[in-house]
């Protein structure tokens, strides 16, 4: 097959892919948000597309690898559809486990401890990846670590205090002699999150009342949305044509698209 015939096929496949899109958000978006609503929606599937991509290149970056970057955006693609979190949260909370030192292969473990955490004290799970992460670039915790876990909801102190096999109130004195460490935390929010623990499913189970599923159901609108717009943009290389566009305003040179 010669390279034009490659090209010829290729779009074909792609046009085809785009049409099927088409068809699937003219059902969902139909019913759900109106032919208003679904013409509204295409502008947020391009926003989406804008910060998915974003997601990409950040995340390339603080991991090192192109192809693994790809590979946690679909864990969490299919993370986010089994929880009441929605996309773009879980992304902010995977950035900000990285940027304080997780690993991409512990990333999604971590999220799903966090998240039942987050689940069970109605906190955005961005807010306690962060305390998390802090934490782990510490080294060990401080008070003030433990008053911003306990003033959200989270039993940490009594979690502490069973690790160690000592009183609530000893836990403190632990934490000023600087004998609690990143471990420990870690240890404890898994005991927090065991099956059948206090916080352990939370996140399971929130996904299955009408609270949980909205969003999951709005998250997968979403999806289909970013993703119909990045096959077009794919499609017409809208990329291209703005820099194309740019290049003309800032030459004066009518831009070629």
């Amino acid at each position: 097959m010669t390279k034009g015939g490659r090209y010829v096929d290729t779009l074909q496949s792609k046009v085809g892919n785009l049409t099927n899109k088409i068809g699937r958000l003219a059902v969902m978006g139909g019913a759900l948000l109106g032919a208003g609503g679904l013409a509204a929606g295409l502008g947020t599937g391009v926003k989406l597309a804008a910060e998915y991509e974003q997601a990409g290149v950040a995340m390339t970056t603080m991991i090192g690898s192109a192809s693994k970057a790809q590979g946690l955006l679909e864990d969490l693609n299919a993370f986010a559809a089994s929880t009441p979190f929605e996309m773009p949260g879980l992304t902010d909370a995977s950035k900000k486990l990285l940027a304080f030192g997780s690993d991409s292969g512990t990333v999604i473990d971590e999220l799903r401890m966090i998240g039942d955490i987050s689940a069970g004290i109605g906190a955005p799970i961005s807010e306690i990846a962060e305390l998390y992460g802090k934490a782990r670039v510490q080294g060990k915790l401080f008070a003030q670590d433990i008053n911003q876990l306990t003033g959200r909801g989270i039993p940490i102190i009594g979690a502490l205090a069973r690790h160690f096999g000592v009183a609530d109130g000893e836990v403190k004195k632990l934490v000023a002699s600087g004998q609690i460490n990143f471990g420990h935390l870690q240890q404890a929010l898994r005991d927090l999150t065991a099956e059948g623990s206090q916080f352990g499913g939370m996140m399971a189970a929130q996904s299955q009342t009408l609270a949980g599923r909205w969003p999951t159901l709005r998250d997968n609108v979403g999806l289909a949305l970013r993703d119909f717009a990045q096959t077009g943009i794919e499609i017409l290389n809208v990329t291209g044509a703005i820099e194309n566009m740019t290049i003309a305003i800032g030459t004066g040179i009518p831009p070629m698209i």
